[in-house]
């Protein structure tokens, strides 16, 4: 029995996508260009053009989202609620504590814009996910979805 669904070829595949929506009018710089020109310790800002089809790069861009100061910032205040807020209870006379899950801010999904300072330890990480990922010019203001 047929599904109805066409399989992909290999020539779509290897087709970049052209972004869709706000995405369209970004300037993005290259990554391998934008890590030659950008001064070591500066900011650099990234967004996410595409969803990422395979895992790792999904995983790799979840990494790097969680060095942006603005997830920090929410991470450290989430961690405090979730220690002001933990229940204890007594059993076997000491105590037990319940603590909450972690809480999970970064989303992987187009148009995500974050920031974080150039360091060589992280160049190899953004060379792989380069294929969904562009480098902002940071003299232009850009009006794309903030994540947090």
């Amino acid at each position: 029995m047929s599904s109805g669904k066409k399989p992909r070829g290999l020539d779509q595949a290897s087709q970049p996508r052209p972004p869709v929506g706000p995405l369209s009018t970004v300037e993005c710089t290259p990554v391998a260009e934008a890590l030659q020109t950008a001064p070591m310790g500066g900011f650099l800002r990234v967004v996410v053009l595409e969803q990422p089809r395979c895992r790792r790069t999904r995983v790799t861009l979840v990494r790097l989202i969680g060095m942006d100061p603005g997830v920090q910032r929410a991470l450290r205040r989430a961690a405090r609620k979730r220690r002001l807020y933990t229940e204890t209870r007594r059993r076997g006379g000491r105590d037990w504590v319940n603590r909450g899950p972690c809480a999970r801010f970064v989303q992987v999904r187009p148009g995500i814009v974050f920031v974080f300072r150039n360091a060589a330890t992280l160049w190899p990480d953004l060379r792989a996910v380069s294929g969904v990922v562009g480098v902002l010019r940071t003299n232009k203001r850009v009006e794309v979805t903030r994540h947090v």
